[in-house]
């Protein structure tokens, strides 16, 4: 079996701290890998550059369809073309997170809900959501069982129902748009970790089936049974399949993606190997 990891994150994204060359260094053994960072192409280019390892030109970027946002994993576009509309689409990760906490402060204003501001908040070391989540009273959090950021970031944008429901078509692009710009570029997109939603997974699959090229199979951390449902069902829906682990150096320490079997690298690797660097 070979070692291939097709999520990791670099310090280009706002939640992981190493920078490529640390990562490039951890998973040096590797015989293919993807640095997919969070609405950003630019380790692409410190990859093309520095890499003796086999990558493929990855990003993770953030879309929406009827009013849901969902991360979707791009791989194996022209690199030129997508960093323009990269930069012109997602901004920098300050702007963007910028907007993100006014539009949440504006919510909690409207709700009456008093928030805590005494610790000055700084875009560019921390996401709104993780900065709204500490400011909050902690009945309200008790009350909708806000228990970290990401679990928060799902029910703020997602639920229509929960009192700071964001939808985030203000500022991400449309899964059309974002299809279109990758397909146009030579790449494939992909529904990362379909089990990782807030919804119920196959209402997600569903959504998403028509549309992408496929979907991730794997992402830490899951189950062998999940591994290999989200497996058959990109089979019986001519899907193709990704799998990684969603490294980023700080909480996802596993390397490999986990219950991967020859029939998964195989399905893998019949697109793969076309998108290789």
């Amino acid at each position: 079996m070979m070692k291939i990891n097709l999520n990791l994150q670099s310090n280009y994204s706002l939640n992981s701290k190493g920078t490529v060359e640390e990562v490039l260094k951890e998973f040096n053994t590797f015989d293919i890998i993807s640095i997919a960072d969070h609405n950003s192409v630019k380790s692409c280019y410190e990859l093309s550059n520095n890499s003796s390892l086999k990558y493929i030109n990855g990003l993770e970027a953030d879309a929406t369809i009827e009013g849901f946002t969902f991360d979707y994993l791009c791989y194996g576009f022209d690199l030129n073309e997508v960093d323009y509309w990269v930069s012109k689409t997602f901004m920098t990760i300050s702007e963007r997170q910028k907007k993100i906490f006014d539009k949440l402060i504006e919510l909690c204003k409207k709700e009456n809900i008093i928030l805590d501001m005494s610790m000055e908040y700084n875009p560019q070391n921390e996401y709104a959501h993780d900065a709204i989540l500490r400011m909050l009273p902690n009945n309200f959090k008790e009350k909708y069982q806000l228990i970290d950021s990401g679990n928060f970031y799902r029910k703020g944008t997602m639920d229509k129902n929960f009192p700071l429901y964001i939808d985030m078509s203000f500022l991400w692009p449309s899964l059309t748009e974002l299809i279109d710009v990758i397909h146009k570029s030579g790449g494939l997109v992909f529904l990362a970790h379909p089990k990782n939603y807030k919804y119920d997974y196959k209402n997600v699959l569903n959504l998403n089936k028509n549309i992408v090229d496929g979907i991730e199979i794997s992402n830490n951390p899951q189950s062998s049974e999940e591994v290999e449902e989200l497996y058959n069902y990109a089979i019986e829906n001519n899907l193709k399949i990704t799998y990684g682990t969603n490294y980023n150096g700080i909480k996802h320490l596993k390397k490999e993606a986990m219950y991967i079997k020859p029939k998964h690298e195989k399905a893998l690797l019949s697109w793969v190997n076309n998108y290789i660097n």
